[in-house]
């Protein structure tokens, strides 16, 4: 299930997440897109493709640092 309805409805790409949105449906909105470029089979994904995965693994890097800080 997503924060964002309709998303579980198939075919074209999930729509783009609002800045405004809270940090983890922002992620949980990069994660799906993701899941949807990875299916897809067509090269002129390829560059959305990567540069989600870098935005993802940014966020994680992110969110592992500050959990090591607060000792969590």
């Amino acid at each position: 299930m997503s924060v964002f309805p309709g998303w579980e409805q198939e075919g074209g790409p999930p729509p783009p997440v609002p800045p405004e949105t809270d940090v983890y449906a922002h992620i949980e909105g990069l994660a799906r897109e993701e899941e949807w470029l990875e299916e897809q089979d067509e090269p002129r994904h390829k560059e959305r493709l990567e540069s989600v995965r870098r935005d993802l693994d940014r966020l994680h890097a992110l969110l592992t640092r500050r959990h090591e800080r607060r000792g969590s």
